[in-house]
């Protein structure tokens, strides 16, 4: 009997234990699964024109997973992100505009985090 009342108690220990575990792994997950939202600013060089360029870029960094804003101005020669650091970060958006076309039109010449766009 002593055996039986043993092994109850190791069971419900183990039990006990396994629950604690996946309940702080479920706070863990939700915890990563939010967003966290950032702001790119990135200064663009070889842009020709509105349509060609401008929205070329703009619709190609849009559909990145990950970007959920995207504006590319051709008169300010400015581009404009906001990106999901849990899904993707700034240099691989940089990339993505520098190897756009044949990879030697455009180039990011600077960029930075910004808290707002100022929009002008």
């Amino acid at each position: 009997m002593k055996i039986f009342t043993l092994f109850a108690i190791l069971l419900t220990l183990a039990l006990s234990l396994h629950s604690c575990e996946t309940n702080q792994k479920s706070k863990n997950e939700t915890a990563t699964n939010e967003p966290n939202l950032k702001n790119l600013e990135v200064a663009i060089s070889g842009m020709t024109c509105e349509i060609g360029c401008a929205k070329t870029i703009e619709s190609k960094v849009s559909k990145m997973k990950g970007v959920s804003f995207s504006k590319v101005s051709y008169n300010d020669s400015i581009g404009q992100f906001t990106y999901d650091t849990n899904l993707i970060n700034a240099k691989t958006i940089i990339a993505k505009i520098d190897n756009i076309a044949d990879g030697d039109t455009y180039k990011v010449v600077s960029s930075q985090e910004v808290a707002t766009f100022v929009t002008k």
